[in-house]
């Protein structure tokens, strides 16, 4: 068993990106409800919530009740359940568009391929500096 401590900085956001895609994923599973009939593109969207719902769910619960203490402790499958929910909603997001043509499909498609590329190359950047394993140049900072 692995003890960490906890962060308020990173609960308090880690709370608000995933209840915001779990809003996300209700209201728009509350939309499909009244749908007559489902293509693939909204039945791949309602597989895509009805998986995100419970693991986001249960994550937000999780780090709700990190936050009433000062120490958690870390087991293998918070990170894959946090990341398997985010992708469900994202897919189920993603299939929703394509239900509306396949020029929104591939917006949404493309704009996501660029901000998965963006994220690779910065967040371990934001890691190194933030563990202090980057030497900050005066130049480089910003003023």
């Amino acid at each position: 068993m692995r003890i960490k401590r906890v962060d308020p900085r990173i609960q308090e956001q880690r709370k608000i990106v995933v209840g915001a895609l779990l809003g996300v994923s209700a209201l728009a599973l509350t939309q499909l409800i009244n749908a007559r009939s489902l293509g693939v593109p909204l039945l791949l969207a309602t597989y895509s919530f009805a998986a995100a719902i419970p693991l986001l769910a249960f994550d937000l619960y999780a780090t709700a009740n990190e936050a009433l203490g000062e120490l958690t402790v870390r087991v293998w499958y918070r990170n894959l359940v946090r990341f398997t929910g985010s992708l469900a909603a994202t897919i189920g997001v993603g299939a929703m568009f394509w239900h509306l043509g396949i020029g929104p499909g591939l917006t949404f498609l493309s704009s996501a391929a660029i901000v998965l590329l963006l994220w690779t190359r910065f967040y371990p950047q934001l890691r190194a500096l933030q563990k202090g394993a980057v030497e900050q140049d005066d130049a480089e900072l910003p003023e």
